[in-house]
């Protein structure tokens, strides 16, 4: 549960990036704001410097919806365009974190599948069947044991997939059976 709860802070910190680096501070009701160019002068300008937002003259990018370019104006008065740095850090940080998370869900998928049929194999006492080669029959060899099958119900109840209830229930049936 942590850790799809990480996975979901990592999309909402990737969403939130996108929102206040790039998206917020192009808009027209943001474009005189002095609190959003202080905000992105800390994370564009260096230490002395100031941020200022002038309108785009960049036609690649008004194609795009980027109708601002960012300069940092030192206290000597030069300027330097951040509009690299600015889409870097806003759209990195949103393409980081949104992949990160995305990855980290699929992962947390596959586990919990995975579970489940662990879960269900040993609920009907029995592994999962794996084939096998025209020239290699079945051997009564690979049958589980009584430790093993009792060791194997051990490990799914302490990665929490069943409950106490189910871990005695499934035990006595492993009992029962030998």
């Amino acid at each position: 549960m942590f850790k799809f709860l990480f996975s979901i802070l990592l999309n909402a910190i990737g969403i939130g990036l996108l929102l206040a680096v790039i998206i917020v501070p192009g808009m027209p009701q943001f474009r005189n704001d002095k609190r959003v160019d202080s905000l992105l002068g800390i994370i564009l300008c260096n230490q002395g410097e100031q941020l200022v937002r002038q309108a785009s003259n960049n036609p690649a990018l008004s194609t795009v919806g980027i109708t601002i370019t960012p300069y940092c104006i030192s206290r000597s008065g030069q300027s330097r365009d951040v509009t690299t740095r600015w889409l870097l850090i806003g759209l990195g940080g949103f393409g980081f974190t949104m992949l990160f998370g995305v990855v980290l869900d699929i992962m947390l998928l596959l586990n919990g599948f995975r579970r489940a049929v662990m879960h269900l194999s040993i609920k009907r006492n029995r592994l999962p069947s794996f084939s096998t080669t025209p020239s290699m029959p079945p051997s009564d060899d690979l049958a589980l044991s009584l430790k093993d099958k009792l060791k194997q119900l051990d490990d799914v109840h302490l990665s929490g997939s069943i409950s106490d209830d189910e871990y005695r229930k499934m035990r006595q049936e492993i009992l029962d059976k030998t």
